[in-house]
């Protein structure tokens, strides 16, 4: 397949003006995800980042940590700490860490593959995750992002590394991006096993070990060292974690992680893709266009981090007993830098891909519909909320929220009764109990011990949102329930509990 004059055109131009191709793209990526974010109440998980970035002073912040407040380490939290002291709160600021750390994904891989390819081909790498299940982590105040943008540049930095350029300077930048990535979620320990299979690879061949990033690696473990502590703290409770790990999370991962791409408005661009892919290969017939700059160490670890679901998988279920589809988050990374170089370098093909990918992914531009307060939404509770004394909320997810929204003056009247011992007989999993519990010793947060609770009130409310054990605990023992009132998706309680009990 002969290159293309026009694509080496259009590359060279690109290529010239990189700097502001990617001022381009970055700039439509933080419009995109801040309208975004300004349009989404917060959600249980990312309160919990807020709460713990709240704390008076950081020493509080490691306690609480140590305490099994939340089971990721705390980077992301301490990053959300400092800018919300310097911006102030709000959906955006608190959501900008994750955002920049998305828009530093795309940088990497953008740069990864010019450096191997063209600017052309680069493009799709930088635009391709988009359309992925990382696009919508790129403004959510939780670890996945930045978890993301440090296993591409660790990924990077190995790679130029290894190739001689710069090499102190990546030395060092990929010990740093592994021991930040273990300072910001367990599972980043993943990141290891791409450079792990590409180094392996690489001292095959040479029949030398590389002292220089064997030294880098493994200094990257000494400052997550103290990160055992809390990791102790995390794992004792994985045994009643929400989520198992078990080998069908395999293909759960994968889907997760390309299901916007089966979703009818983006099904046309996997087609698109699929068949371009497929034509250019079945047209390497003749002269061939100029290979990709990919020597088989890269190839190896870049096939690595595709599979990195499957390692995360096997670690789950050998080694911690959790997992969650978004842990796998990072493989995004390799899928993207896989799908830029499928295609023979400087190919009609490679210039149809950054197209489509554009065109497919303009209308993240547009405004989109602002949800609402998530308290204000609920007048059943509002309502019932003005009435003295407590009202129990049934889901630990939803509780937090609804909590978060309301009003300072009804807070301390909404509370979530937490029994681990009932959460783990009736639901299998009492994560949310216990997090919850170990935030209130921290914060205002209003979860009360079922025990102390029901010795304190005989008469309370139930408002029933959200999966939880509390109803069936209270059926069990023979309380009396009392539906008042319904609205979407919950119901109104009032609860009298024997004189027994």
């Amino acid at each position: 397949m002969r290159a293309s004059p026009v694509v080496l055109r259009v590359a060279a131009r690109i290529d010239r003006h990189r700097f502001a191709t990617l001022t381009v793209i970055a700039a439509a990526i933080i419009y995109s995800a801040a309208i975004r974010a300004a349009a989404k109440p917060f959600w249980h998980d990312e309160i919990f980042t807020i709460l713990l970035a709240d704390l008076p002073s950081l020493t509080d912040v490691w306690g609480a940590m140590h305490d099994g407040v939340d089971l990721a380490p705390p980077l992301t939290t301490l990053l959300t700490r400092v800018v919300r002291g310097w911006l102030g709160e709000g959906p955006i600021v608190t959501r900008l860490v994750p955002i920049a750390s998305f828009v530093a994904m795309l940088f990497v891989l953008f740069e990864f593959v010019r450096r191997r390819s063209n600017a052309t081909a680069a493009v799709t790498a930088a635009l391709f995750p988009i359309l992925t299940a990382a696009y919508r982590h790129s403004y959510e105040a939780r670890a996945y992002a930045l978890m993301m943008a440090l296993f591409a540049i660790a990924l990077f930095a190995w790679a130029e590394a290894a190739a001689g350029r710069s090499r102190t300077r990546n030395l060092i930048l990929l010990a740093l991006a592994l021991a930040a990535g273990m300072w910001n979620h367990y599972y980043a320990v993943l990141t290891y096993v791409p450079v792990a299979c590409g180094e392996a690879v690489r001292t095959w061949r040479s029949r030398q070990l590389d002292r220089g990033v064997f030294a880098a690696v493994a200094l990257s473990v000494v400052p997550s060292l103290p990160m055992l502590a809390l990791a102790s703290a995390a794992s004792a409770q994985s045994a009643t974690f929400w989520s198992p790990a078990s080998f069908d999370q395999i293909v759960e991962t994968y889907y997760f992680l390309l299901e916007p791409l089966f979703v009818r408005r983006f099904a046309v661009v996997l087609i698109i893709l699929l068949v371009v892919i497929g034509l250019s290969w079945l047209k390497k017939t003749g002269k061939q266009a100029e290979p990709h700059q990919l020597p088989p160490h890269e190839t190896a670890a870049l096939l690595a981090a595709v599979l990195v679901p499957i390692a995360g998988v096997l670690l789950g279920v050998f080694v911690t007993g959790v997992f969650v589809p978004r842990y796998a988050l990072p493989a995004v990374a390799g899928i993207s830098l896989l799908v830029a170089l499928a295609i023979p370098r400087s190919t009609r093909a490679e210039l149809v891909l950054p197209l489509v990918l554009l065109v497919s992914t303009a209308e993240l531009l547009f405004p989109v519909a602002r949800i609402g307060d998530p308290f204000e939404a609920r007048p059943v509770l509002v309502d019932a909320l003005k009435s003295p004394g407590p009202t129990a909320i049934t889901g630990g997810l939803t509780y937090l929220q609804l909590w978060y929204y309301a009003p300072a003056a009804l807070k301390p009247r909404l509370v979530y009764i937490a029994d681990p011992s009932s959460a783990r007989r009736l639901t299998g999993s009492d994560t949310i109990d216990l997090g919850l519990l170990a935030l209130s010793r921290w914060t205002t947060v209003g979860a009360v011990p079922f025990a102390a609770f029901r010795l304190q009130h005989r008469t309370f409310r139930v408002y029933a949102y959200g999966s939880g054990w509390l109803l069936d605990r209270l059926r069990e023992s023979g309380a009396e329930l009392e539906e008042r009132e319904a609205e979407a998706s919950a119901q109104l309680y009032i609860v009298r509990l024997r004189a027994a009990d």
